[in-house]
């Protein structure tokens, strides 16, 4: 793993939880949903990872990531 992969990895983690953690907080506030809240406990995190992937698939096949 290069300087760049993990400088990506750990960029995303920190997105990952901490966006699920706001988008949480959010619909408990605005929504008062438990289903928004199940959502933002499970499914933020899970679209998030997925848009991570997207994302690094594209950059290897730029050639920013190895």
């Amino acid at each position: 793993m290069t300087l760049t992969e993990l400088a990506f990895a750990m960029f995303w983690l920190v997105i990952i939880i901490f966006g699920s953690v706001f988008f949480a907080e959010w619909a408990e506030k605005h929504t008062q949903s438990y289903a928004m809240e199940l959502f933002a406990h499970f499914g933020m995190p899970v679209l998030l990872w997925c848009g991570m992937l997207i994302l690094y698939a594209a950059l290897q096949q730029k050639g920013l990531l190895r």
